[in-house]
């Protein structure tokens, strides 16, 4: 006998021996909670299922069944799999899903899912019809327990080829939105579920510090009419991208420096002659220098077109008698001759140089007018200058009061009015029409209070006074029309509140006859010392010249934010080399993924970006969200890849994107569909990996073309057929076109894919959308062991899933009909913690909730 069979049989032996010897055990009571043992209709006795499960004890509701309450905001955790029902009890899955909901009238058309808000429950975005460029707005949609939209949040900007991940260099639980418009946009999601771009620096000089003046009102030599003064190490200078290449190329320089100016630069048409002088001259002077500057820095090339000087002239205007400027220069004519003159501050009193529109004569004090009770006005530099009361005479904007012209017949004497209501001095105002009503307006705030004073004018000298509040004094204003009403908005640099690091940027847009609106915050921006506006198109925009320091170095930044009829001044981050080579020049982004594709972790963004129509490249922007990120040139776009198409409306451009880990190294790749062929006949798919070894680095393999042409290719990921790999889902053909096809192409095993190695999962019935339902648990009446793909057609929606061990797919099954569907995603929307079904269909949004398994 066998060592094995002797010890096998001595276990037996003994085990006779103590049956033989033991006393009787008592019976165990059947169908009895807490007997230890799971019966009919129990789900648990005593013991949980799975980390944190916890079994309802006898004389409780609902004993024996897994709990899920809430305690101190935190769910208990069900058995893997399973939902919570309205009583807080765990509940197997069924496997079906109910009746759809009532639809919702918001305009959906394509849906996506992600948690924005942080609160476990899946929220949904959706997406109206593409225009003809690509481009969309997106809204984003709220759910209460029982799956009904409890709030749905637009966001007015037309983007294209949104995404969601988690980009928050914090790693928080929320999703993150990514987008293109020009440049690379991100929103990050936010618990009070409202929406706002994050601000980018696209400029960033290290060791630099810079002033801006804008120098014109359209583009001169297709660039656009900004003018920055730059210090470095090396010196200062006034430069302008070179039209080529796009680098900066200095024009003139300057002998003092960005930090011993004396106020920012301003700019005016002191030169009339449009032969000569065609744009704005910039003027700007030195604290402590006895002289200021004026600049002439355009002239018309042979073809009679604006373009910049090789070389600047600049003028210095001497203060006789000498004197240290200690006030910033500004603009204004001052003796009502129709030309513009130069007002400095000098040992604090005022100084004017007078324009006669060919030149400016040297500075000389000004005696500025006084007001009865207010006998030093006389020796104040003015915060603002302009004409208020309407009877051609200068007025101007003092610390605590307006001083007005009062002109009786040829005599002319100023009065104080409208003082000032804020609880400190102010220290900055500006001039405006904010109303519409063709009269003047004045716009006060102080570094020192709280709010805005808006000083509403009826053009005879008469004010009224309202406050606008605002959460934090104000460093600085800049007015213009930022949504093209033909009305003056006002921005505002709101300075950083305690222990924020950053300032918010609000705009108050003006309204027709009323008061300007309550400011809103566009953005948030930290180390701002410079805020003004420009225009080059029908609308102005906002810059904001900053200073920062990012590991031990200083750094000086350009923030450029374009205005735009949606009320929402917005700042994406360039495709520029700008960082690396000092070119200004940037790629239109048009499609992005956003994903973990150089280390394990959130927030690095590729991008397919077009230098002209016919030229795309692939941009790197490594963890968009941390400080100091800057883009990278990747290489061109594969010739065999056509993603955009320029037709008589324009530019548009059809790319479907999307970051999955293909080759389950931890790290994700880009995948990219799009258009292929000369005749765009084709689908091109084109996946971008971590280079290996490289790190840091990422290059486009050769694309898979398939003999299928996608001009709204939609794209995703998940393992069909169980071997640890990602396949990809590709849906191709045109939207609403009964063409459509969707194909599973499997994953070789290394992240590799062939137009061979695919299959098609509904080529007849011309899906519009789709979406991946997870695998469900043994024991639901529909066993779905594998995972299952939900899409809907132009009248229905319908679910298939992999036949287990094959690359096959069910016979697809009803889940409703769906007259007009566009859209689906699959996300818990209710909290139950199962998945469920979120339908688009004719613009309205319905609900198919997974049904729970109740006895």
């Amino acid at each position: 006998m066998s060592q094995h069979l002797l010890t096998r049989a001595a276990a037996w032996v003994s085990l006779s021996a103590l049956l033989a010897g033991c006393t009787d055990f008592p019976a165990i009571a059947g169908n009895e909670c807490e007997n230890g043992v799971v019966e009919a209709r129990e789900d648990c006795d005593t013991f949980g299922l799975g980390p944190g499960t916890f079994c309802r004890p006898k004389g409780m509701d609902g004993a024996c069944h897994f709990d899920c309450s809430v305690h101190n905001g935190k769910r208990t955790p069900c058995p893997v799999g399973w939902g919570c029902d309205a009583e807080a009890i765990c509940r197997k899955p069924s496997g079906h899903f109910e009746s759809a909901s009532d639809p919702v009238d918001v305009g959906a058309w394509t849906l996506a899912s992600g948690d924005f808000d942080g609160d476990r429950r899946a929220d949904v975005m959706s997406l109206e019809p593409l225009d003809s460029a690509g481009a969309t707005r997106v809204r984003f949609h709220y759910f209460d327990a029982q799956a009904k939209v409890e709030v749905s949040r637009e966001f007015p900007k037309l983007v294209s080829s949104p995404v969601i991940d988690n980009l928050s260099a914090s790693l928080d639980s929320r999703s993150d939105v990514a987008f293109a418009n020009s440049g690379v946009g991100v929103m990050l999601g936010r618990a009070d579920r409202t929406w706002l771009p994050e601000t980018f620096s696209s400029y960033r000089g290290v060791g630099a510090s810079l002033r801006v003046t804008a120098i014109y009102d359209r583009r001169v030599s297709q660039i656009s009419p900004l003018l920055p003064l730059i210090t470095t190490p090396n010196g200062t200078g006034f430069y302008v991208p070179n039209a080529e290449n796009g680098k900066l190329t200095q024009h003139a320089s300057f002998k003092g420096t960005v930090a011993g100016l004396a106020g920012d630069p301003v700019s005016g048409d002191l030169l009339e002659d449009p032969r000569t002088s065609p744009c704005f001259e910039p003027v700007l002077a030195e604290l402590g220098a006895s002289h200021f500057t004026i600049l002439n820095v355009c002239t018309l090339d042979a073809q009679g077109q604006l373009a910049f000087r090789d070389q600047f002239q600049q003028t210095q205007i001497e203060l006789v008698p000498r004197a240290s400027i200690d006030a910033a220069p500004m603009i204004a004519d001052l003796n009502a001759d129709g030309h513009l003159d130069v007002l400095v501050g000098a040992e604090g009193r005022p100084y004017v140089a007078y324009g006669d529109g060919y030149g400016l004569a040297s500075a000389t004090p000004y005696a500025m007018p006084t007001a009865d009770n207010d006998p030093e006005a006389g020796t104040r530099m003015p915060l603002a200058v302009g004409d208020f009361t309407g009877d051609g005479i200068v007025d101007f904007v003092l610390p605590d009061y307006l001083l007005l012209s009062v002109k009786t017949g040829a005599v002319v004497s100023y009065a104080a009015a409208a003082g000032n209501r804020l609880g400190a001095s102010w220290t900055t105002a500006k001039i405006g029409d904010f109303n519409g009503n063709g009269k003047p307006d004045v716009v006060a705030a102080s570094n020192g209070a709280l709010h805005l004073q808006f000083l509403n004018g009826d053009g005879t000298g008469q004010f009224t006074s309202t406050l606008i509040s605002s959460e934090a004094p104000i460093a600085s204003l800049a007015t213009g029309d930022f949504d093209g009403d033909s009305i003056d908005d006002i921005a505002a640099l709101q300075m950083p509140r305690q222990a924020l690091p950053k300032g918010s940027l609000l705009v108050a847009f003006g309204t027709p006859l009323g008061v300007p609106s309550a400011p809103v915050s566009v953005a948030q921006v930290s180390g701002a010392e410079q805020l003004g506006s420009f225009r080059e198109t029908g609308l102005a925009s906002l810059f904001v010249a900053a200073s920062d320091t990012l590991g031990g170095e200083q750094s000086g930044t350009l923030t450029l934010l374009d205005g735009d009829p949606d009320r929402l001044p917005f700042a994406p981050l360039a495709l520029s080399e700008f960082a690396a080579n000092g070119s200004v020049q940037d790629a239109l982004a048009i499609s992005i993924a956003a994903g973990r594709f150089l280390e394990k972790r959130s927030g690095d963004v590729i991008a397919v970006g077009l230098t002209s129509p016919s030229a795309g490249e692939l941009w790197l922007v490594p963890a968009i969200e941390t400080p100091g990120s800057t883009p990278t040139r990747l290489s061109d776009l594969n010739p065999a890849l056509n993603p955009s198409l320029v037709g008589h409306l324009g530019l548009s451009a059809d790319i479907g994107s999307l970051a999955a880990d293909l080759d389950h190294d931890g790290l994700d790749e880009a995948i990219f569909a799009m258009p292929a062929g000369s005749d765009r006949a084709q689908c091109g798919l084109l996946i971008v990996s971590a280079q290996n070894p490289g790190p840091g680095l990422v290059n486009a393999r050769a694309p898979v073309l398939l003999d299928r042409a996608c001009p709204d290719p939609v794209l995703s990921a998940g393992d069909f057929d169980g071997d640890g790999f990602s396949d990809l889902l590709l849906l191709t053909g045109a939207s609403l076109s009964d063409s459509r096809e969707l194909f599973v192409l499997w994953n070789d095993g290394s992240g590799g894919f062939s137009s061979s190695a695919l299959t098609p999962i509904a080529s007849g019935e011309s899906p519009q959308a789709f979406t991946i339902l997870p695998a469900l648990p043994a024991g639901t009446s529909l066993i779905q062991r594998s995972l299952g793909v939900a899409y809907v057609t132009s009248n229905s929606a319908l679910l298939r899933t992999v036949i287990e061990g094959t690359h096959s797919f069910s016979e697809p099954t009803l889940l409703t009909d769906l007259p007009g569907g566009s859209g689906i995603t699959a996300g818990d929307v209710d909290g139950d913690g199962l998945v469920d079904l979120v339908l688009a269909a004719s613009g309205e949004l319905s609900v198919l909730k997974a049904q729970l398994l109740v006895p």
